[in-house]
């Protein structure tokens, strides 16, 4: 015995000794899978599959083939090392890794069971004896392993299209994605790592060209599931909405396992996939045997078959899940199970099912984020079968609070009976939380045993019975807590009164309004605290009780200032005039404090019969009440009152104008605008101001007429007013109207508000010339030099026409100088370059040094405009010329600033020795050397910057197989002789455009016809442009290439 046991440890220390060993090699080999980052490293190794699913016939060599020819994906060699020691760890297979096309020869091959083409892109090799090799080997019995980007390849060679079962035609969902996979087969072998279940991850998903793929020739076993993914994306093009995601086939004597999973990194150290992926492997190396007859070819019954057996494998491997799930390891877990219960309850057998699944999970000792997913769910679906279980939890501590989260809400008579005992039982555990349970529940059967609680030393004991007792009701429940409230201490009280409050509410809510009326009257008895009485009185209104206007207004009569605000937000609500009118008639007879208050809820109730009582308080001695009336009025007055409100807004100030005045905005009827426009010839000009200042805020635009005879008014004051009224209200065609008015204005405070009002009236005009025409006919009317001269030339200057723009320029060769000024400075203003040349004349010539100011400030600015398309250099250089002074240099270094030509530079280089400007000159260089082009494409516009941003490793994409109609844009933001465009997608070299055009404009709109048209032929493509000056170059992709996305790594654009 003794040497049997010593022979049992030694031979286990030393199985456990290998085992370390093998872990302690592989640890390091995946340590060293090209410098991947150690965490990466360490979450793959956590994630591999303990054991293969079949033991190996024999030993098993597998062929890793790693080779690009087209986009390298990043996660490679971490999934490279991630399949290799996949199979040294479980023993399922020994891998080969190799980018070399050699390995493919027969004599090669002849070592290996199965290749697998791992993220394998672009034409692997042209040698046709290898292609032979290949699919001999495969055909001849051996296997053949896909994984992501292998579809990706070998596009020129259509038997391997055909062996791995199809090619990619572009990824609508991106690498940052996540999508949720459907189980086509989910009974079927190669699925049984997903356990019956779908699943969500974040990888980039592969569509697949129409043909060679087929399902009349694979198996597929894992695809997109349309109905949970975005698919509300560009670049979808099967019209059957099929995208598989892996999938298994014969070929030949051979067998074939595809996954289009296994762009991210992550991929590799998700359990579930690198098993599917173990499973395939072991299938296409010969040892797991599985059925791979083409999905098109089964019958409806193997269909159904499968499905019906993947649900009892989800349900039976889930709820094994469940028991140990830990919040935040599986989301999509909880998620799945959770639908799939609520998808069920109009289904008896279901639900009985999953009660007992439920009951069975909380019976098998789970984790408490298990044992909480249970009770969550039993609340659906658990009847009497369940209560047992959760009767002996409620007597436990730890369970008590899940168990009657549980019990609370199912509809078994037995759950309140469960309640019920365990808050009778000795030692009860939790009784707050029964309480509130019993609560919930509306049991009446609990009174007796609750109300005694309410009397308990315990605030929070003595609070949740109030609750309880409250959400329950009937008249037991209601004495018992009437009885607490008149004796509790003030602090203590407060539950008592909400319980009450909630078991009206529920009187209220049975259909008893009158039961209701009556612990509302209760609470607004005067024994009651102030809060007792306010939530009474407020109740009060919503029951329609005939008590209830004479219990507000007995307490709009107290002193206490809550108690008055409590009963007029009451009096809000009382429905119907009868009501209105005792209100209005008693309020004289209230305390000025609550007259104010009242006024303001009659104002809400929008009452007509209230208007002669809140009239009447305008004239009170409080200036409170009196402020209340004439706000009020603004919901209850008329055409009426129109004229005491302008009198009031007129005559005095601060809060009684400002209310006057928004009463006055706010009056309603269809005659109120026509009594203010009545009132204003009989009123003084104070009154008339505020008359006409209404008619503007009321957007009354019939008021125009006698808006344009108040313009004639002999006080400028009203004038004024009538000016900004017009502003807001004169169409376009009173143009002529409202400027003939500014042409004869002589009070200067009127013509601002008139020129305002000309300003918006002529930007509600559309037709330039007939502006111009309009606003120049006024001028013979003005005489030269006075101010309303200026005020025209203004309102020209915003009018883009030719006509306006020669008698600016006529008006800066006038003798006035405040003339000149005001023409020089809305020629500067013009909308476009028209008189760029003009301002540059005057800087250069004129005699006062403001003129010559404003002048070179309006050139620099034209020079600035999209629609100069001018050479820059002479034009700043003749800006130089013309400054005069350090600051004038200054400013025109200010504007090179603004500006992307690189050849100004050569402008400013000089002024770093002017010792006045040299910062200046030298801020403006660095801007200048700054690149920064303005780019836009047809698509991938998130990742457009990525071509300019000085990284090679970088790139823009269309994120799609190159068609005709792709383009890319690039605004310079300057005019210039382009030579050159360079397109580097070496990181990409597949990804170059096979056929372009190129087109130019100057303002990004006008394109005109191709100026070249080219074919790349490689990853750098460099497009000549000889003679093309442009600001604006558009390079669009004509060609097409399956699978190859257009890229650009890096672009260069030369100028002459």
């Amino acid at each position: 015995m003794t040497g049997n046991s010593t022979y049992w440890r030694v031979a286990h220390l030393r199985r456990y000794a290998s085992f370390l060993l093998v872990w302690f090699f592989l640890a390091i080999a995946l340590q060293s899978a090209n410098g991947q980052p150690p965490e990466e490293v360490a979450r793959v190794e956590a994630a591999l599959p303990a054991l293969a699913r079949v033991a190996p016939a024999a030993p098993r060599k597998l062929l890793v083939f790693t080779l690009c020819k087209g986009f390298v994906h990043s996660s490679i060699p971490l999934g490279a090392k991630a399949v290799e020691s996949m199979g040294a760890k479980t023993g399922a297979y020994a891998a080969t890794i190799s980018d070399d096309p050699s390995v493919f020869t027969p004599e090669s091959l002849a070592q290996f069971d199965a290749v697998c083409m791992l993220n394998t892109t672009g034409e692997l090799f042209d040698d046709d004896a290898l292609k032979k090799s290949f699919a001999d080997f495969v055909r001849g019995g051996k296997g053949l392993v896909g994984i992501h980007a292998a579809t990706d390849c070998f596009y020129k060679w259509s038997e391997y299209g055909e062996m791995m079962g199809g090619y990619f035609d572009g990824h609508p969902w991106g690498a940052g994605d996540t999508v949720t996979c459907a189980l086509d087969d989910p009974a079927h072998g190669l699925n049984a790592a997903f356990k019956g279940r779908g699943f969500d991850i974040t990888d980039e998903i592969y569509q697949f060209q129409s043909k060679p793929y087929s399902r009349e020739k694979l198996r597929v076993l894992v695809s997109l599931d349309i109905a949970k993914t975005n698919m509300n994306k560009d670049g979808l093009k099967r019209a059957d909405n099929d995208y598989a995601i892996s999938w298994a086939r014969a070929y030949g004597q051979g067998r074939v396992f595809y996954c289009s999973l296994g762009h991210n990194e992550s991929t590799y150290w998700n359990p579930a996939v690198l098993q599917h992926y173990l499973d395939g492997i072991q299938f296409a190396l010969g040892d797991l045997a599985v059925d791979v007859t083409p999905s098109a070819a089964l019958t409806p019954e193997q269909v159904e078959q499968s499905k019906s057996a993947g649900a009892q494998i989800m349900l039976d491997e889930g709820f094994k899940d469940l028991a140990r799930y830990e919040l935040g390891r599986d989301a999509a877990l909880p998620k799945q199970f959770s639908e799939l219960i609520i998808a069920g309850l109009g289904d008896e057998p279901k639900r009985a099912d999953f009660e007992k699944r439920l009951t069975g999970l909380l019976e098998s000792n789970p984790t408490n984020d298990g044992r909480q997913f249970a009770v969550k769910h039993l609340r659906l679906v658990a009847g009497e079968a369940s209560i047992p279980v959760l009767a002996t939890m409620l007597r436990q501590a730890e369970t008590a609070n899940d168990a009657r989260y549980a019990l609370e809400a199912m509809p078994a008579a037995g759950a309140s009976a469960a309640l019920r005992e365990a808050l009778r039982a000795d030692g009860v555990v939790d009784a707050i939380g029964l309480i509130n349970s019993l609560g919930e529940r509306r049991d009446l059967e609990c009174v007796t045993l609750v109300a005694p609680y309410l009397k308990s030393v315990d605030a929070s004991e003595t609070a949740a019975a109030a609750v309880a007792l409250g959400k329950i009701g009937g008249e037991d429940a209601e004495k018992a807590l009437f009885t607490s409230l008149l004796t509790a201490r003030p602090e203590r009280a407060g539950p008592y009164l909400d319980a009450l409050l909630t078991a009206a509410d529920m009187r209220m809510a049975k259909g008893e309004p009158e039961r209701a009326a009556e612990i509302y009257e209760k609470l607004a008895a005067p024994d009651h605290s102030v809060r007792a009485r306010v939530a009474g009185v407020q109740g009060l209104a919503r029951t329609h009780s005939p008590k209830t206007v004479s219990a507000i207004l007995r307490t709009l009569t107290e002193s206490d200032e809550a108690l008055q605000r409590g009963a007029a937000l009451a009096a809000r609500y009382v429905a119907g005039p009868d009501a209105t009118r005792e209100f209005a008639t008693q309020l004289d007879k209230l305390p000025v404090s609550a007259q104010a208050l009242l006024i303001e809820a009659l104002a809400d109730r929008g009452d007509a019969v209230a208007l002669g009582a809140v009239t009447n308080a305008i004239s009170s001695s409080d200036a409170g009440v009196s402020l209340a009336a004439v706000s009020a009025l603004a919901a209850l007055g008329n055409a009426a009152s129109v004229v005491q409100l302008a009198e009031l807004a007129g005559k005095t100030e601060g809060c009684t104008q400002t209310a006057a005045r928004a009463s006055l905005v706010r009056l309603r009827g269809p005659d109120v605008n026509n009594a203010i426009v009545a009132a204003v010839e009989k009123a003084e000009p104070a009154v008339r101001r505020e008359l006409l200042r209404a008619l503007g805020d009321r957007g009354a635009k019939e008021s125009v007429p006698a808006l344009l005879l108040a313009a004639k008014d002999s006080d400028e004051t009203v004038r004024a007013q009538a000016y900004a009224a017009l502003g807001q209200l004169a169409p376009a065609d009173q143009l002529k109207a409202v400027v003939e008015l500014l042409a004869v204005e002589q009070s200067e405070t009127a013509r601002a508000e008139s020129e305002k009002a000309a300003l918006a009236v002529l930007a509600r005009n559309s037709d330039p010339a007939a502006s111009a025409a309009t606003v120049l006919s006024a001028l013979p009317d003005v005489k030269q030099g006075i101010p309303a001269y200026c005020s025209i030339l203004r309102v020209l200057g915003k009018i883009n026409d030719p006509t306006a723009m020669e008698a600016l320029l006529s008006a800066t060769e006038l003798k006035n100088a405040d003339v000149r000024m005001t023409a020089v400075r809305a020629l500067a203003e013009w909308p476009t370059a028209g008189p760029k040349e003009n301002l540059l004349a005057l800087a250069q010539s004129a005699e006062e040094a403001p003129l010559r100011d404003a002048s070179l400030r309006g050139y620099l600015r034209m020079v600035e405009l999209p629609d100069n398309v001018e050479e820059l250099s002479p034009q700043y250089d003749a800006a130089f010329k013309a400054s005069r002074s350090a600051e004038d240099r200054k400013l025109v270094l200010a504007s090179i600033g603004r500006q992307h030509d690189p050849k100004l530079m050569e402008l400013v280089a000089p002024l770093q020795e002017d010792a006045e400007v040299k910062q200046e000159a030298a801020l403006a260089l660095e801007q200048l050397k700054k690149v920064s082009y303005a780019l836009n494409a047809s698509r991938g516009n998130g990742d457009l910057y990525k071509a300019i941003d000085g990284d090679p490793a970088t790139r823009w994409s269309t994120g799609e197989p190159q068609q005709p109609g792709q383009w890319f844009q690039i605004d310079m933001g300057y005019i210039a002789n382009v030579r050159k465009v360079a397109l580097d997608t070496t990181g990409s070299a597949g990804d170059y455009p096979r056929e372009y055009s190129v087109f130019v404009s100057n303002d990004g709109k006008s394109w005109g016809d191709a100026v070249l048209k080219g074919t790349g032929n490689g990853p750098v493509t460099e497009i000549p442009l000889p003679h093309q000056r442009a600001r604006f170059v558009k390079i669009e992709q004509t060609g097409k290439a399956d699978g190859m996305f257009w890229s650009i790594h890096e672009l260069k654009v030369e100028v002459e």
